[in-house]
Formats: C-alpha cells, structure tokens, sequence
C-alpha cells in the first residue's frame, strides 16, 4: 500500500501552521478500518523524525465517532502537558483492512449482503488534519478557540454496539455489517446532546421560554408543543456528519435551524 496521500496530509498541516516535525509534543492518528503494524503514529514518527519526547497515538475501530473522541483526548493529554503542539490527523482507508479474503488489494466486500455492502456504497478514502496548541503565542494565528468538549458513551447498549459491527456474513465472508437501525441511534445520540448544550449555552430568555412551554404544558395540559430553543443565538456554525440525510434533517428540526444551515452536508449525503 502506499501512503503517499497520507504523507502529503501530513506535510500540509506542518506548512500550514508553520512548526517543523521537531515541534510536535503530541501525535494522534485515528483511522478505523486500517490498523498496521506499525502503528500509523508510528509510521509517521519515523518518517518525518519526530522527536523522541514526542507523545504517539493510535486510535482504531471507533468508527464515526473517532473525531470527536481524539479532540478530546487531545484537550485533556494538554491539560498536563503545557507548553505543547499537539497535531491529530483524523483518516479512513477503506482500500485495505477491511476484507481479508479474495479481494486484499481492494478491500471490497464481495458478497450479497445488503447489510454488508452499504460500507462499499457510501464511505470513501481521505482525511483531515488539525493543529491544536495551548502556547500563548498561538492565539495570534488560530482560527478557533477549544471551549468545551461533549461526548456520550453507547456501548453499554447493545442496539447502539451491534449498529456497526464487523463480522461474518452468512458465507463466512468477513466485512462490516451497518445495521438499519444505525441512523436512528446518530440521531439518538445527537438529540441527547441538545439538553446538555441548551442548559450550557443558550441565552437566560430561551432557557425561560422553555421552561414555560413546559410548565404550561403539565400544568395545563393544552396541545401546545414545547418550545424548540434558538440554537442560532449562541452559535454561528453547525457541523453535521454526512453518515445520512434522516441524520441531518432530524438534526437540524431538533435545533430548529433554517433549511440552508443543513443544505451543503446534506446534498454530501
């Protein structure tokens, strides 16, 4: 396999932020379905040098919710860690890893499982890459503050664990079997989100209107809905995965967001 695509992402992210490999403290590599040996991260170490201080991870097998996972990991190392660059490149290769059977080179499943085959349909190779860094001369060049993570654990669950799930289909053919139901728990998960950001972020006169909608609704029992917030007081850009389009248009009627805030990720989907 080469790794030319995946070193020049790294290349970017140096270029761009300006840092030499010598000033990362901190490396985070998440990819789900390609787990080499070496690691990623350690692939990375020994191609561009890093230093030997530096801090190395790998993450694999976590699926979608990988990106929101290593930021926050990254959050958190940095709390101990002062003074530090931390670089997180977040990537799928789907081309190898995934099927070990006939088709190594493609990673293509092979078989007539509906289930199986969605993995073939709708995720693709690429990345991103992401500079974090708690110096006091950061805040000049960066384009974001990292105010406050979230995230909500669902393994516990067995609806949300066996929703992506790699396996053997019914001819011993092993792949990832996305099951139906996979949308709706992203969808749960994101909904269960919106009290923990509302109580968080929203400005005191939505967090009353709510509460009253409430109030009225058990004290009077009328038909009247509960109040949906603004989410667009408080926050100016929204980010969906592009998993699905239910994901996004459910999302986006919870945050009661206009059409064009959902357009452009979901005409992705």
């Amino acid at each position: 396999m080469k790794f030319t695509w995946f070193f020049s992402l790294s290349l970017k992210i140096s270029s761009k932020a300006k840092i030499s490999p010598q000033d990362i403290d901190i490396l985070i590599v998440n990819c789900s379905g390609f787990c080499p040996d070496p690691s990623l991260s350690d692939i990375i170490v020994n191609k561009y040098a890093l230093k030997e201080g530096v801090k190395s991870y790998t993450i694999s097998g976590m699926g979608c919710s990988a990106n929101s996972l290593v930021i926050d990991m990254a959050r958190n190392i940095m709390k101990t860690h002062k003074i530090s660059n931390a670089v997180i490149l977040s990537i799928e290769i789907l081309s190898t890893g995934w099927y070990p059977g006939k088709i190594l080179s493609t990673g293509w499943y092979p078989g007539k499982e509906c289930a199986f085959m969605i993995l073939n349909c709708i995720f693709h190779i690429g990345g991103a890459a992401v500079l974090l860094s708690n110096k006091k001369e950061a805040k000049r060049d960066a384009k974001y503050k990292l105010l406050w993570t979230l995230r909500t654990q669902g393994a516990f669950d067995d609806k949300s664990y066996y929703s992506a799930y790699r396996t053997e289909d019914s001819s011993g053919i092993t792949g990832v079997r996305l099951n139906g139901d996979v949308l709706q728990v992203a969808g749960d998960t994101l909904r269960s989100h919106i009290p923990i950001l509302g109580t968080r972020f929203l400005p005191l006169i939505e967090k009353l209107r709510f509460v009253a909608s409430v109030l009225m609704l058990k004290t009077i029992k009328c038909s009247t809905e509960i109040y949906i917030p603004n989410f667009r007081t408080t926050f100016q850009h929204f980010c969906f995965p592009a998993t699905g389009k239910s994901v996004v248009r459910e999302t986006s009627m919870r945050l009661k967001l206009e059409d064009r805030h959902g357009a452009s990720i979901d005409d992705i989907a």
